[in-house]
Parts: C-alpha cells; structure tokens; sequence
C-alpha cells in the first residue's frame, strides 16, 4: 500500500480496501470562475489540513453545475505534490471505515475522504454512521483524515415531515448532521454574463477563436440545458466541438 499511495494521487473504496484510480480527474483551480470565495476558504483549509495543523471538514452545498464536485477534486491538483491524496466513497463505505482507518492511520500522506452528491432519504441507518463519523464515534478518526462532501441539499436529506408527529425532531437530526461540518460552504446559479465568461474560457482552452454567434448559441443551450452553469458551460464547449468538427468533414 505505501507503494501505491506513492504511486497514485486517488482512491476508492472496493470490497474493505483502497482501489488506486490510475487516470483521476485533475482540474486546475484556476479554472475554476466565479466561486473565489468559496475557492479561498477551502484552498485555506486545504493547506493547513496539508501542513499538518487541525481544520475543519468541509460541506459543499448548493444549486446543481456549480462547481462543488469539481472545487473538491481541484484541491488535489493543488496539493498532490505535498501529500495530498483523496478517497472516493460512497454511502455503502460507512460500515467499512474501521478498515480504511488502520490502512491510513501511520502513513505520510494527508487524505480527504471525499462524499460526492451526498443526501440521505428518510429513514436511511447510515445517516447516523456519517455523524459518527464526523463527530461522536466512540473510535478517533486518523488525524491525517478528513471529510469533504458535496450536495445540492443544504440539509442533506429528502424531507417528508407533513406525515410525521413531531417533524422538528427530524429537522434537528437533519441539523445535528450539518452541524458537525466546520465548514459549510454554499454555491448559488450564475448570471447570464458570467455563464457566457466561462464558455469564453472553455473555448479559449480549446484553441477556438470567438464569435459573436457563439454567445447566443450559448444562451439558447443554457436554457434547454436547465440554466447557468458551469456544467453547462463547459457541455456547450463540448458541443461547439462536435458541431466544428462535423462541419470541418462534412462541409
């Protein structure tokens, strides 16, 4: 294992063990436009969680395409060549951490432990395993472990609290989970002139010269595509290629 965690930059959790990702989505963060706030708290956290000093596990919440999955994985492009490295998991690993923990626990390496599109339905038993472990569990955690998770739901859960008896007793469980989040940042949609910005910036990164035409193409796929985004944003570029490339062979 010391050998892999030298080796390879990200992980995910298979059957009690660690899987090396051998190709790991890399994103520079400087890509990254129009979230500076939230790049520079956790750009902070990152650090000093890297330099060995304590922070704080971080919840990334908000609107869909923001750029909450991709700010996570950016922090591994920024940190991987001071002992940064990053576990994939998923709701199903909870009941498998005591193993991952005695993996990691004497290693040199500093690891998030990253929840992508975390949100638990109701009545979900592993929604009191994430709160042990982010705070409560009778085991301590590694100190060179920590979580980051993202989710469109600020609360991390699916409400249905109109048939319940007393529903403020699940709004505070829900609460008693955020909570133990040091670090809770939100992302909110982006207007029309920062949506066109960043399809400027994809289409710059592709070598491709603007045109005017470009922008009200741009405009007409962002309101099929559901709104201002920077996922939608960058499937436009995508898109722009395709329709280029079909052009340049078919014209």
């Amino acid at each position: 294992m010391s050998l892999e965690l030298k080796t390879f930059l990200a992980f995910r959790i298979i059957e009690k063990n660690l899987e090396p990702i051998k190709r790991p989505d890399l994103i520079n963060p400087d890509d990254l436009l129009f979230i500076d706030d939230q790049k520079e708290k956790l750009i902070k956290n990152t650090h000093c969680f890297v330099k060995g000093y304590m922070a704080n596990d971080v919840l990334l919440w908000g609107r869909r395409g923001s750029g909450k999955s991709a700010l996570v994985k950016s922090m591994l492009f920024r940190f991987k060549d001071e002992g940064l490295r990053m576990i994939q998991a998923y709701k199903s690993n909870l009941e498998d951490l005591a193993f991952i923990y005695e993996y990691i626990y004497d290693k040199p390496y500093r690891f998030i432990l990253f929840f992508d599109d975390l949100v638990f339905s109701e009545k979900d038993e592993r929604f009191s395993l994430m709160k042990a472990l982010l705070e409560g569990d009778i085991e301590q955690r590694p100190d060179n472990l920590i979580v980051y998770a993202t989710s469109n739901r600020r609360d991390l859960t699916i409400e249905k609290l109109q048939d319940e008896k007393f529903p403020e007793d699940s709004l505070n469980d829900a609460y008693a989970l955020v909570d133990r989040f040091g670090l809770r940042l939100g992302f909110w949609g982006f207007s029309k002139e920062q949506y066109i910005n960043i399809v400027k910036h994809y289409v710059k990164s592709l070598n491709l010269t603007w045109n005017e035409e470009f922008e009200k193409e741009a405009d007409r796929f962002a309101l099929n595509a559901g709104g201002y985004s920077g996922r939608s944003a960058k499937q436009f570029a995508k898109y722009l290629t395709v329709n280029l490339c079909y052009n340049k062979n078919h014209g």
